[in-house]
């Protein structure tokens, strides 16, 4: 820019000289000048102009011309600085970086295609570029291209700081670390961190593989993109799987209580007795099964090691994504997808797991709101449909929601709806994850229902 301003004050300079002329004469002086006696004539006689000053042209024309050529100049060194500017912003708004970000998480091979058709800046697709290569797990040619990058590029201090950061460590990455609101480093950060995946799964570290498991679970909830279900279900397997070696193991790393089980014990009286000395302690029966791979939770013996989970259990439904998460603390343990309720009949906010819930529980259908179905009557003459019957729309289990009119998590005699819109605003789920669900959701634990 400094050149081009040079250039326009010279050429205004120039144009000034044209237009003013060093001196401007009158008829009257160009006579005289005429009519001057010539070299030599007048030995040292110098003409006196001071009688013709007064009639000097001034040039009344000319002004409005320079202003016009300035204004002119001034409008096209604006634009080609708002070309610069727009030059640097392309590809930088919400929609362009929640699709560079959905690439980098999902399909990295398709960025140099996007990289082609956009026109980006020059440094912002190095950057893109480094990014990709991160994703492809080529560190060696992203530290390479990144390298080519210079400070002058469109890139945020918070990019800079990312890439940076996952080149010049080998660590895993904390869920969420540091995204912020910009979708493509959530992209980024996940890309690595199914990286790390593979290679923690080869070494067999589950309790790395569970963490990170959870985080892609997690961001991918929180993405600015259209939610990637097949990806949840993958990851919800793959937790699923890493889980029996973790928190689903009595070897594994997780905050618990030690119990050694004396003579007479149920699990109903060692959850008494670790409550007694945890109080606010959230836990059930079947969770400490759970915990240590018990068949039952009767099959306990004297002597025996149990390990009680410390952690608060809650759970989280994701109404657009249409996935349950199960947590212990602030890791997912567990994940499923789901029926969430047709016509926004499923409201957001936060609810408890109620007392009552379930097995094989017995469906009565409301008059108001509800279709009655094919069902045995009681003698009493009340709609319902008993446990066993195959169009009972609870399925196997009931987890009431407390507060509520009717809602909570149940099983379903129609499995092909699961992830539909689909419940009279109930949460549905496959029998045997709701079966599951049942035996390690403790009463009174939170729940959190978003959009």
């Amino acid at each position: 820019m400094k050149t081009r301003a040079l250039l326009l004050v010279l050429c205004l300079a120039g144009l000034a000289t044209v237009i003013w002329p060093p001196e401007v004469m009158s008829p009257a002086q160009e006579e005289l000048i005429a009519n001057a006696p010539s070299e030599g004539s007048g030995a040292g006689e110098l003409l006196d102009m001071s009688a013709f000053e007064e009639e000097l042209i001034e040039p009344e024309v000319t002004a409005p011309l320079v202003e016009e050529v300035v204004a002119q100049a001034a409008e096209v060194a604006a634009t080609q600085e708002v070309d610069l500017v727009q030059g640097s912003l392309k590809g930088r708004d919400q929609g362009a970086l929640a699709l560079q970000g959905e690439l980098l998480a999902h399909d990295p091979g398709a960025i140099e295609a996007y990289l082609s058709s956009s026109e980006l800046h020059p440094g912002r697709e190095r950057f893109l570029g480094a990014c990709a290569h991160i994703a492809l797990e080529q560190p060696e040619a992203s530290r390479a291209l990144w390298a080519t990058v210079s400070e002058e590029d469109p890139i945020s201090s918070a990019e800079r700081a990312t890439l940076g950061r996952l080149l010049g460590d080998g660590g895993a990455v904390p869920a969420s670390a540091g995204v912020g609101s910009n979708a493509l480093l959530r992209g980024l950060e996940m890309a690595y961190m199914r990286g790390e995946l593979r290679r923690v799964l080869q070494e067999r570290d589950y309790v790395s593989a569970c963490g990170l498991l959870s985080g892609l679970l997690e961001m991918e909830l929180d993405a600015e993109w259209p939610t990637h279900r097949e990806a949840l279900e993958t990851w919800a397997k793959q937790l699923k799987d890493a889980q029996g070696f973790h928190r689903w193991s009595a070897r594994g790393e997780w905050a618990s209580a030690e119990y050694e089980v004396r003579s007479g014990d149920s699990l109903v009286a060692i959850r008494k007795r670790v409550i007694k000395d945890h109080p606010g302690l959230n836990i059930c029966t079947g969770l400490i099964a759970r915990a240590n791979q018990l068949r039952d939770e009767n099959s306990i013996r004297p002597g025996d090691k149990l390990r009680v989970p410390l952690d608060p259990v809650h759970t989280r439904v994701d109404l657009s994504a249409r996935f349950l998460l199960y947590y212990h603390g602030e890791e997912v343990v567990s994940a499923w997808p789901v029926t969430i309720g047709k016509d926004g009949r499923t409201i957001p906010g936060e609810y408890v797991v109620g007392k009552n819930k379930q097995r094989n529980p017995a469906w009565w259908y409301q008059k108001s709101g509800y279709e009655p179905v094919a069902a045995d009557a009681d003698p009493h003459g009340r709609g319902f449909i008993t446990n066993d019957h195959p169009e009972n729309p609870l399925g196997s289990r009931w987890i009431p929601w407390d507060g509520t009119r009717g809602l909570g998590y149940h099983g379903t005699n129609d499995e092909e709806s699961i992830g539909d819109e689909a419940s009279q605003g109930c949460i549905r789920l496959r029998n045997r994850d709701v079966e599951e669900l049942y035996d390690i959701l403790p009463v009174g634990s939170a729940i959190l229902v978003q959009p």
